[in-house]
């Protein structure tokens, strides 16, 4: 009973990744496209809360985003 099981679980997993690839694809592209409606300033708080995530660059990033 193991060898269709494992036979079976790598066909699985390879239809996952190939399924995933583009919409990792079009995510990026969605992140990119927002990117370019963002004022300087919100780029700067992203930057800085993914660069450095600490609680005080999360609070700027708050404060930036709400002015």
């Amino acid at each position: 009973m193991n060898a269709p099981q494992f036979g079976h679980l790598p066909k699985q997993s390879g239809q996952q990744m190939y399924d995933f690839r583009p919409l990792s694809a079009q995510s990026v592209q969605v992140i990119l496209y927002i990117g370019h409606f963002l004022t300087i300033r919100t780029r700067v708080a992203i930057y800085r809360t993914f660069t450095q995530p600490t609680q005080t660059d999360v609070l700027l990033f708050i404060n930036e985003w709400s002015d």
